[in-house]
């Protein structure tokens, strides 16, 4: 692993922490989360497409699709 200094490593355990906690917060009330263990690229391509007409449009859904693969992404290198 490369080495970085201090103050960098102090960015990235705080941005860390911040995505953590932020994904608990939310996930709790997204009955999405836990839909997929196996959420891959292709559904959330094939989502996108079939969602851009929810309430809060195809931006607030696509973000939502984000956060979701990014919580699942850690949750995977965590175990």
């Amino acid at each position: 692993m490369p080495s970085y200094s201090y103050e960098k490593q102090v960015k990235i355990v705080i941005t860390t922490m911040t995505l953590h906690n932020y994904i608990r917060r939310y996930a709790q009330r997204d009955r999405d989360f836990d839909e997929s263990a196996n959420y891959s690229s292709e559904e959330i391509n094939e989502e996108m497409e079939v969602n851009t007409h929810e309430e809060g449009g195809p931006g607030r859904r696509k973000m939502e699709i984000l956060r979701n693969s990014i919580a699942q992404s850690l949750m995977s290198a965590g175990t």
